[in-house]
């Protein structure tokens, strides 16, 4: 990927993707380096094999691989590029879909990865999205960054409601951020005849329904992380102001607060908590 010498990023600011690839595995060789055999990561255990600690970032400095660093643009603060990645794992999910221009969209769960979605979605043309969620915090945040249509699954039934809006069609399109199995069932009742369903979260639960929700060409697909380019297209976005990410930081702490940090990201109902940054 590049330079990969030191002395290119000294006195730069700098962004990482969290992962790295082994660059030699046949995805990797295809350019499919997101669902690589071999990934070691920043901030978990997956590839390090048995470790007495595995590497990761909340500390004041940590190690990454010169290879995965991008230069933060002078206009982007180092708490939008923290976000890269967030925005790099939509890309990723609305390239999986094959999004056309005019289709309609429904988000489910809005959180983080919902709400860069929406917008994601409108800058490839979707005409209407809607995005569903149980805590108003979030739903309100969605409404900000561009949902035409916002849905508290508390009060509303949700694909009542987008069948009503949608002449009984239902959308092209569901993005699932949730990952429970009964919002999944939810999601491919949302869907209109050839439409896709697109999951960002894969729980490790059982799941069963009648294969007749999948009938009349309806699909589902999994959307895995993001690849190199989709990271850079990402932090282009966030420069251009083509894609917001400040209004999801709902709370900030430092580094000597971590512990209550993941309280509140934890409880969100409590909290009304969105992305929680921990500032070293």
């Amino acid at each position: 990927m590049g330079d990969s010498s030191l002395e290119k990023w000294l006195g730069k600011r700098v962004t990482a993707v969290a992962q790295r690839p082994c660059w030699s595995c046949h995805y990797c060789r295809k350019g499919q380096d997101n669902v690589c055999f071999n990934w070691i990561h920043l901030g978990h255990g997956t590839g390090w094999g048995k470790r007495e600690y595995y590497p990761g970032a909340m500390a004041e400095y940590c190690a990454v691989w010169a290879n995965n660093l991008f230069e933060i643009p002078e206009n982007v603060s180092f708490e939008e590029a923290a976000l890269t990645d967030v925005v790099a794992v939509s890309l990723r999910a609305i390239n999986n879909s094959n999004i056309s221009l005019g289709e309609t969209v429904a988000i489910l769960g809005s959180g983080a990865a919902g709400c860069t979605l929406v917008q994601a979605a409108c800058l490839r043309g979707a005409s209407q999205v809607f995005c569903t969620d149980i805590l108003p915090g979030p739903l309100e945040i969605a409404k900000k960054v561009g949902a035409d249509e916002i849905i508290n699954r508390t009060n509303v039934g949700a694909v009542q409601y987008i069948k009503e809006k949608t002449r009984g069609e239902g959308v092209d399109i569901v993005f699932d951020c949730v990952g429970e199995p009964d919002i999944q069932i939810e999601g491919l009742d949302m869907l209109k005849r050839k439409g896709r369903f697109i999951t960002l979260a894969v729980m490790d639960q059982q799941m069963s329904f009648p294969l007749t929700k999948i009938s009349a060409e309806r699909s589902i697909r999994t959307s895995c992380s993001f690849t190199f380019i989709e990271f850079e297209a990402a932090l282009n976005l966030i420069s251009e102001g083509r894609i917001k990410v400040k209004p999801l930081i709902t709370h900030r702490f430092p580094l000597d607060k971590t512990k209550h940090a993941f309280e509140v990201a934890f409880d969100k109902e409590k909290y009304s908590s969105s992305r929680v940054m921990i500032i070293p």
